[in-house]
């Protein structure tokens, strides 16, 4: 069998979430923004926080934007977007109930299906293949959810 792989950059589903957070951050002002397994130079807030210049050329406005990574650190009332990963629904209960603001959900609609996929499959008894690097959170969210349905999952990298 041959596999044939393709590298690519940034999805259309993350550009898309870049713009729907600079809109965002145009109308509403500064707010804070977070998401689960934050890994690697090209993640997409920390490409916010060290205010990359091709990001920031293209998406003005999410300079007003502060990156937050432990969700425990958010107080009541702090104005929270989740990020581009999202988070699980366990942690977005705990910060409602803690009384955070989560007023927009900019996770990529590709990530949460996988996300929701990944759930489903376990759940109906499924264990996971996923091809990817492993530090990655698209891996460390199958393994995650496959472990909590008693399922194991295998990273295939390279």
């Amino acid at each position: 069998m041959k596999v044939i792989k393709s590298e690519v950059g940034l999805c259309i589903g993350i550009v898309n979430a870049y713009d729907k957070m600079n809109r965002a951050a145009q109308k509403e002002g500064p707010f804070l923004a977070a998401h689960q397994n934050s890994s690697g130079e090209w993640d997409t807030l920390k490409r916010i926080e060290r205010k990359d210049p091709h990001l920031m050329e293209r998406y003005p406005n999410l300079g007003s934007v502060t990156v937050v990574y432990d969700p425990a650190q958010l107080k009541p009332g702090d104005k929270l977007a989740f990020g581009f990963h999202g988070f699980t629904a366990e942690t977005k209960n705990e910060l409602k109930e803690k009384g955070v603001n989560v007023f927009k959900d900019f996770q990529c609609p590709f990530i949460a299906t996988m996300d929701r996929q990944s759930e489903s499959l376990a759940q109906e008894g499924f264990d996971l293949l996923v091809m990817g690097n492993k530090g990655s959170h698209h891996c460390m969210e199958a393994e995650r959810l496959s472990a909590k349905h008693g399922k194991s999952c295998t990273v295939l990298e390279k």
